[in-house]
């Protein structure tokens, strides 16, 4: 697990939760988990959570308590612009080969 915080301006750009190398331990990332932290947020702060998702992306809200769970090889996804602070946990459940 992880501790991300996002200054006001932070982003992420489009990506998946997979490495372009292979672990040296044999391990590949299966799900993607997110928990948010901001006990108050409001959608006009962005920060969401974008997932390219079909037919259409999906946003996230950052709210205390979401939790988020994506396929990792398969789930393009970005974090949009926040002009307020944000945080969240980030963690992975691995298969090792």
């Amino acid at each position: 697990l992880a501790y991300l915080y996002y200054p006001a301006g932070g982003f992420y750009r489009r990506h998946r939760d997979t490495p372009p190398a292979p672990s040296p331990t044999g391990e590949h990332r299966e799900v993607s988990l997110l928990l948010y932290l901001d006990p108050v947020w409001r959608p006009d702060w962005g920060g969401a959570l974008r997932i390219f998702a079909e037919p259409a992306p999906v946003d996230v809200q950052p709210e205390a308590g979401t939790l988020v769970l994506m396929h990792s090889p398969l789930l393009e996804h970005e974090v949009l612009e926040t002009s307020r602070a944000r945080h969240c946990v980030v963690g992975w459940l691995c298969s090792v080969t």
